[in-house]
């Protein structure tokens, strides 16, 4: 178990970064703590926690930052604590959607056809020129957050929120470009990307987070079968994306019917881009590296090459010593 381990720890390179190792903190609500964020000194990469573009309708939430005129004092020194530690952070560009429960108005509760997975019928369905807005607003926060150090950018279409909205076929009931067919739905995160790139330059890195799973719609699903995923990924790849960031109820779990690939696992085969895999890792320690099967399976994947790097949230975020802890048991 102890070489295995070793896995984990080798350097990756993708774009214009060098990761130290392949472990990846991902975006853990902090309550604008950047202390607590320069707590962990092991991964090497953090993806910050989740930041509001700048619009009125990207959520209310006091406690999430805003990639703002204003905030480039917070979000600076965030990045030079984690660039002490020798490690790499994004910034996570995020509109909440339709299912915000802290909302005060309706009327900001925008979302592709005013439907939302939790509260049904809810909120505005957004117009031509309000996704103009938001595509535009997608891609001054990115601008903003490369302006003040951050080594890339996540942008965060996962988990029920804006962007998934527009992915998946319950939310997104138009009838237009942007919806009905899968690639018309995929246009939405596509014209985010291509914005970011056109923004921030040809080698900036750009992470795009997607999952299957809803926040309130475990059972939820982007697409059905391999043959689906590839059309949604395809205009994403096109538009400039560097990493893919697959979230699952478990990382390891099957995506689809007859196959025991993970979605992150088919993120890479049908896109060949670096890939991150996420949810649900388990990786304790009690003394000793854990013969767990979710560290069997990671190491596997990593040794095959079917996945690039590891995110792993509140593990990181509660134990600040836990990657260095690791590290000394592969030794």
């Amino acid at each position: 178990m102890k070489d295995s381990i070793t896995s984990l720890f080798k350097p990756f390179d993708f774009g214009t970064l060098k990761l130290r190792n392949r472990l990846v903190m991902a975006s853990i609500e902090q309550e604008r703590s950047s202390g607590e964020v320069s707590a962990n000194e092991g991964a090497g990469l953090v993806i910050a926690e989740a930041s509001y573009i700048n619009h009125p309708s990207a959520g209310e939430k006091m406690d999430l930052p805003r990639l703002e005129s204003g905030s480039e004092a917070y979000f600076s020194e965030m990045v030079k604590a984690i660039h002490a530690t020798g490690g790499v952070i994004f910034a996570q560009l995020f509109h909440q959607g339709a299912d915000d429960s802290e909302r005060f108005a309706p009327s900001l509760a925008w979302s592709p056809s005013g439907f939302s997975a939790t509260r049904g019928s809810y909120g505005k369905a957004m117009t031509l020129d309000d996704i103009d807005e938001i595509i535009a607003a997608f891609a001054e926060a990115a601008s903003f957050a490369q302006s003040v150090g951050f080594d890339g950018v996540e942008i965060h279409g996962a988990h029920g929120y804006l962007i998934d909205q527009f992915l998946w076929a319950n939310t997104n009931r138009r009838e237009d470009v942007w919806g009905g067919t899968i690639r018309n739905r995929a246009q939405f995160a596509a014209q985010i990307i291509a914005a970011v790139r056109r923004a921030t330059g040809r080698l900036f890195p750009i992470s795009f987070l997607f999952s299957q799973w809803k926040v309130g719609a475990n059972n939820a699903a982007i697409a059905t079968s391999p043959q689906d995923l590839e059309i949604l990924l395809d205009p994403i790849v096109q538009a400039g994306v560097t990493i893919l960031h697959a979230s699952d109820g478990h990382f390891g779990q099957p995506a689809f019917r007859n196959s025991d690939r993970s979605l992150a696992v088919w993120a890479k085969e049908l896109t060949e881009l670096p890939t991150i895999a996420g949810g649900s890792i388990d990786l304790s320690l009690s003394g000793r590296p854990a013969y767990s099967s979710d560290l069997e399976i990671l190491i596997r994947q990593l040794d095959n090459q079917q996945i690039d790097l590891v995110a792993v949230g509140r593990k990181l975020f509660s134990e600040p010593t836990w990657v260095s802890e690791l590290q000394r048991l592969s030794q």
